[in-house]
């Protein structure tokens, strides 16, 4: 299972004055992108959980659109309703991989399943606090590695 984190439309983040943005159109893309691609390898289905109901006047319609065309075609990727506790999916889930820094990644410790958080930018530092300890993966040979090892693959 992996978490996400949908990116907002560029003006909202403008009116915020925020001066950079980790949750853009093309990181969220990336990060989706590279699991896909990962699973596929690995000959792994991947279900995706959104945080939330995409809303169209805040989230950037790019992202919906992209994760809509994955859906209808790759043979490997599912989505799961986000209206499914996130403690109830990753109770019942072998890993999970969540977008940097997800509140899902602890949830999966707690419950002594294998978490990590998958950077697709690289910009994050390995032992970043935000992390909480848990590992931070930037590419695709470390996360296949990981995956390997922790569904014994």
């Amino acid at each position: 299972v992996i978490f996400d984190i949908p990116p907002f439309r560029p003006y909202q983040l403008l009116k915020l004055g925020l001066p950079y943005n980790y949750h853009t159109y093309e990181i969220c893309c990336n990060f989706i992108d590279d699991m896909v691609d990962i699973a596929t390898r690995l000959n792994l289905n991947i279900l995706l959980k959104r945080k939330r109901k995409m809303n169209s006047n805040f989230h950037d319609k790019r992202y919906h659109n992209h994760i809509t065309k994955l859906l209808k075609s790759s043979n490997n990727f599912f989505e799961i309703d986000y209206n499914l506790s996130a403690h109830y999916v990753i109770s019942q889930t072998s890993a999970t991989i969540s977008f940097p820094f997800t509140s899902t990644a602890l949830i999966s410790r707690h419950l002594k399943i294998p978490s990590c958080y998958y950077d697709p930018t690289g910009l994050l530092f390995k032992d970043d606090i935000g992390s909480h300890g848990i590992k931070i993966f930037s590419c695709h040979n470390e996360l296949s590695d990981w995956l390997k090892i922790h569904l014994n693959l």
